[in-house]
């Protein structure tokens, strides 16, 4: 995954910010506020990569919408402007550098998380008659 969608996901993923200081994560909202504008001034906010931008932030745990972002991000080129990778860069840096604590993040279904030698499960059960 390119920086800036990796960037993205992170910073409105909402358990991206458990874990770091409450510095950090004002400084994680900050940079994706501008990271969200210099995307929406040079790609215009009616493009395919404002839409995917803002389809996820409305449901950032599907799956299809991530696709149609990291699609979108590959298509339009972002990936390649040297102010949005910076920002980018720095929001991934700024999460990467968490305090002393463990967080995990997950997105979709099924997802069992496990923390520190324990472990995690998941049962799926059919209902009668399907």
């Amino acid at each position: 995954m390119d920086p800036v969608s990796a960037a993205i996901l992170a910073a409105i993923s909402a358990g991206a910010l458990a874990g770091i200081s409450q510095t950090a994560q004002s400084s994680v909202v900050d940079l994706y506020q501008a990271l969200r504008a210099k995307i929406i001034q040079k790609f215009r906010r009616t493009s395919d990569v404002t839409t995917a931008l803002e389809q996820i932030e409305a449901r950032p745990e599907s799956s299809a919408r991530r696709a149609l972002l990291e699609e979108e991000i590959a298509r339009s080129g972002m990936a390649k402007d040297p102010e949005i990778v910076d920002i980018a860069q720095k929001i991934l840096e700024l999460l990467a550098a968490k305090d002393d604590t463990h967080s995990q993040v997950a997105i979709g279904s099924y997802i069992a998380q496990a923390d520190r030698q324990s472990n995690a499960t998941v049962s799926i059960e059919n209902p009668r008659g399907q």
